[in-house]
């Protein structure tokens, strides 16, 4: 029983470490934003991406890269600080989660959503709020959504290349349609600002993505597929016709 409760506790112990250090880096990127300068907040982001890729492989240094840039501009987008707590605490519970859980196919959906919800909103704000072109925005959210698609099918598809082109594709032609009439949600009490494309693509990528976990595991089953089916037309129907939030065209 001692033995047990040693191991719990030490187990306990390295996640929180783990945690705290994934907590530093945004800690640091927020005060360089809020007190500093962003540009130097990108110095930092390189410098951490530096860090991480010596110990990595390419597909993981692409998703750092996507992590930082987008945790990095969205800070600078969004004024709340309850808002930025909110992001850095995000990027924190990731970076505890590549630790400990990688692995997992069910992390593996997580991830791949997260990445592509703060990409697609730091993209999608920033043409909102800063007006970027709408040449650059596709072209970011189309790297992005490839280097996600690609770590997430690296685990054991052959086709990596076509099914990760193919969903960058969908979410370059999803983005131009939404940029159009851009809808941006905000928060209650100005807490985030969020776009309304990076809700319903991630939306429709978590249920793609799952109900492809579910196809390689041999657990798809057309219940299941129906399920996953109307959970995204539901949730997409709800996001476009309308919602609580306040939101501005």
């Amino acid at each position: 029983m001692a033995q047990i409760t040693s191991r719990l506790l030490a187990i306990s112990m390295e996640r929180i470490r783990t945690l705290g250090l994934g907590l530093v880096e945004p800690a640091a990127l927020l005060a360089l934003v809020r007190w500093v300068n962003l540009w130097w907040a990108l110095v930092l982001a390189a410098a951490l991406w530096w860090y991480h890729a010596r110990a990595e492989d390419r597909l993981t240094r692409g998703l750092f890269a996507i992590a930082l840039i987008s945790l990095t501009l969205l800070f600078a987008l969004n004024t709340s600080l309850v808002g930025q707590i909110l992001l850095a605490a995000s990027y924190g519970a990731w970076f505890l989660g590549r630790k400990h859980y990688a692995k997992t196919a069910n992390f593996q959906v997580w991830q791949a959503g997260w990445l592509e919800f703060i990409a697609l909103s730091a993209a999608f704000s920033a043409e909102a709020i800063w007006h970027w072109s709408v040449v650059i925005v596709l072209a970011a959210v189309y790297a992005a959504s490839l280097g996600i698609a690609h770590a997430f099918f690296a685990g054991g598809e052959r086709a990596v290349g076509a099914l990760a082109t193919a969903w960058g594709l969908i979410v370059v032609e999803a983005s131009l349609l939404f940029s159009i009439w851009l809808v941006q949600y905000v928060l209650p009490k100005d807490i985030l600002l969020v776009p309304q494309p990076a809700v319903v693509i991630t939306v429709l990528g978590y249920c793609f993505g799952s109900i492809y976990v579910a196809h390689s595991g041999s657990r798809l089953s057309r219940a299941r597929l129906a399920e996953y089916a109307i959970i995204g037309l539901c949730l997409v129907m709800i996001v476009i016709a309308g919602t609580h939030w306040s939101g501005a065209i």
